[in-house]
């Protein structure tokens, strides 16, 4: 009868997706970091190369974990674009940078030549939204002026670097030691 179907089914139901569950898992805690974030997202990739997840349940999680970690970028920032500095204003008007000029007063630690290549990303955005979360994680780079630079990588497409910009040799070099004893990549360039 079509009451014995809905019992049945219900039952079925039930057994797989109960209703009143008995036992609940705790969500996973959202990524502490962008490594973190990166060994979640990697683990959801090697589940789309066995053909567990679809590409769009894929895109979905992977955009869920970044929306996790990441807020809006706001704020001035220095890029580099194909390799040619370029400083964004106030305004939010961009200009080159000339041979020598002074940084902002905001940025006390640009007094130099140097570079440190803290991570990198698939997009610009990415790399902006990250300068947030490592310039909120690490106060030392609250300060500081940052900047994205393209690389294209054999074998591996493009990423976008961001980099702690305007450091002296001495600067770039405890920065670093401070950031890797703290569990952050950082390279001097």
């Amino acid at each position: 009868t079509v009451q014995e179907h809905v019992a049945e089914r219900t039952a079925i139901l039930d057994a797989l997706l109960p209703a009143q569950p008995r036992q609940r898992a705790t969500p996973p805690p959202a990524p502490q970091g962008l490594m973190d974030a990166a060994r979640q997202i990697a683990r959801i990739e090697d589940l789309q190369q066995m053909k567990l997840v679809t590409p769009d349940e894929f895109k979905r999680e992977r955009d869920a974990i970044e929306a996790a970690i990441v807020e809006p970028a706001q704020g001035t920032a220095m890029t580099l674009n194909s390799g040619e500095p370029v400083r964004r204003v106030a305004t939010g008007e961009s200009r080159p940078v000339q041979a020598g000029e002074e940084m902002s007063k905001a940025a006390p630690a640009a007094s130099g030549s140097k570079s440190v290549h803290l991570a990198s990303y698939r997009n610009e955005a990415q790399a902006e939204r990250g300068w947030q979360i490592l310039s909120g994680r690490y106060g030392q780079l609250a300060s500081m002026q940052h900047g994205v630079t393209r690389a294209n990588i054999p074998g591996k497409g493009t990423y976008y670097r961001l980099m702690a910009t305007g450091l002296s040799d001495s600067a770039a070099s405890s920065l670093c030691a401070e950031l890797k004893r703290r569990g952050q990549f950082c390279e001097v360039k």
